[in-house]
């Protein structure tokens, strides 16, 4: 069951969302993701906090990736990673919007979870001087006073790429999405990681959809565990979903 997106042809209806820190799960990391995903013929997107060169995962298969990107202080880091994407072929921005701070994740405060190296975000860090491993290193990069004006159409100014903004719940901010001409949307809850409080993605995508229309692509990621998840996804009007967790258990498995 095929479909397309911003119009690159995908052989399934689901996606591999933006997750950090693959090699938690297996040494070969974002690479064996990028394989995976090339072999399917979908769209992975990779997230900037990989553990794995965006330049190597460009490299190590053949398949549309996208690469994702955070609300940064530094926009010199920024506009320096969205080049570096479009020179080595990813074919779209994904702009996470739902972590300008960074939520309380209680599980990493008690499991002392500190960052691993993100090669990707080296020079962020040492610009803000925050140590690799710093248990507060995200929370420090972040920029709080980032607004649909301040934000979005500096991102769109800084490339030719189609960008994708995820992190959408209400209709408020999908007419906005649209007034911004980005072109497509990720309703997202970021998995319930940010806020647990939030709806479920699937409660608020018919609106969302109703809302657009065909003035722009809407995707949908968020308790995608079965088959069945995708497809009431795509009959509530999505057009392709996102898969994060899951993918991440598949490079655990043994």
């Amino acid at each position: 069951m095929s479909t397309s997106i911003l119009g690159e042809k995908i052989e399934v209806p689901f996606c591999i969302a933006p997750t950090g820190m693959h090699k938690f799960a297996h040494p070969e990391g974002e690479l064996a993701t990028a394989r995976a995903s090339s072999a399917i013929r979908t769209c992975m997107v990779l997230s900037c906090w990989s553990t794995t060169n965006l330049e190597d995962v460009a490299s190590s298969a053949t398949g549309l990736k996208w690469f994702q990107i955070d609300i940064l202080t530094n926009r010199n880091v920024m506009a320096s990673l969205i080049k570096r994407a479009k020179t080595v072929g990813y074919k779209a921005i994904v702009l996470t919007l739902d972590m300008p701070v960074v939520g309380k994740r209680y599980k990493n405060f008690r499991c002392t979870f500190t960052v691993p190296p993100h090669p990707n975000l080296k020079e962020a860090l040492q610009s803000e001087n925050v140590s690799m491993v710093s248990p507060d290193a995200k929370h420090r990069l972040h920029d709080p006073s980032a607004t649909w004006d301040t934000l979005v159409p500096w991102v769109k100014s800084m490339t030719s790429l189609p960008v994708v903004v995820k992190g959408i719940l209400t209709i408020e901010d999908a007419k906005l999405a649209v007034k911004y001409g980005v072109d497509g949307i990720i309703v997202s809850n970021h998995g319930g990681r940010q806020l647990d409080c939030v709806p479920a993605t699937i409660e608020v995508l018919p609106q969302i959809v109703s809302a657009v229309g065909d003035d722009i692509e809407v995707y949908v990621d968020g308790g995608v565990r079965f088959g069945s998840d995708i497809f009431k996804a795509l009959a509530l009007g999505a057009r392709a979903v996102f898969v994060g967790r899951p993918i991440l258990w598949g490079l655990a498995y043994q």
